[in-house]
C-alpha cells in the first residue's frame, strides 16, 4: 500500500489476500478504502458483504 495507496486495485486485490488468509477486519478494511476510492465498484462492495456476513456468523458462535 505504501507504494500507491490511493489505487483501488491495490486495496482490493490486497483485501482478497487478507480476506482468503481469513484476515477478515483487515479484509473488511481494505475493501472499504476500495470502495472509497471507486464507490462504483461491484465486486469490492460485494466481497465486503461476504465478508461482513463471515464475520456476523463468527461473532453470533
Amino acid at each position: 500500500m505504501e507504494a500507491q495507496p490511493n489505487s483501488y486495485a491495490a486495496h482490493a486485490n490486497y483485501g482478497a489476500i487478507l480476506h482468503l488468509n481469513q484476515k477478515y477486519d483487515l479484509a473488511l478494511k481494505e475493501y472499504e478504502i476500495a470502495l472509497i476510492l471507486d464507490p462504483t465498484s461491484d465486486v469490492a462492495r460485494e466481497n465486503r458483504k461476504k465478508v461482513i456476513r463471515i464475520l456476523r456468523r463468527k461473532r453470533n458462535l
